[in-house]
């Protein structure tokens, strides 16, 4: 198999996935009613489409930046898989913590449980500094969308930033880092 597809077959496939989400998203959103109803597909898809081409940039160019910084041994089906478990386990948190919240869009929730696995995994390698910075960094957003609801990124989006879809992602860390990480061998540490 191909380096490219060996290494980034998976950042491939959901990024396919995301530009082809945008053709017809209205069938996609995470939307209360419909999931009421029985579209249970909602639960995940939710988190593949987005409100604009804005929004879509933001989140493919987090998550090529995410994967450029993994290792290359990272296995792709584990990218894959934890990524549709993600959308699910946030979707099963909007549906039970958040009835006010009538659809959802974005991968925002899922980018930001991969970017605190990168930060654990980090942390781990002792590679403090970066991985303190890094986490720091996620926090501070997180904060900064929840007490300034009317920012940058919301302007770029077109809709409100639901910042419970990173706080639940950030969350979903510790789960993210084992599931990424186990088995791979620590390629910065120290002595």
């Amino acid at each position: 198999m191909p380096f490219i597809f060996k290494t980034y077959g998976s950042i491939l496939v959901l990024s396919l996935v995301l530009v082809v989400a945008q053709w017809s998203p209205e069938w996609l959103y995470y939307e209360r009613t419909k999931l009421a109803q029985g579209e249970l597909w909602r639960l995940v898809s939710g988190h593949f489409t987005h409100s604009n081409a804005a929004h879509l940039s933001l989140n493919l160019v987090g998550f090529w930046l995410w994967r450029l910084l993994q290792p290359a041994t990272l296995p792709q089906h584990r990218i894959l898989s934890l990524s549709l478990l993600l959308a699910l386990i946030i979707s099963l948190l909007f549906w039970f913590t958040l009835p006010q919240l009538h659809w959802y869009v974005g991968f925002s929730g899922i980018l930001y449980s991969l970017f605190g696995a990168w930060v654990g995994y980090l942390l781990y390698t002792r590679e403090y500094l970066i991985g303190s910075i890094l986490g720091l960094t996620l926090i501070g957003k997180t904060l900064w969308d929840a007490t300034h609801p009317d920012n940058l990124s919301q302007q770029l989006i077109a809709v409100p930033v639901v910042y419970q879809a990173h706080l639940y992602g950030l969350a979903l860390s510790p789960l993210s880092t084992w599931y990424l990480y186990r088995r791979i061998p620590a390629i910065h540490t120290q002595a």
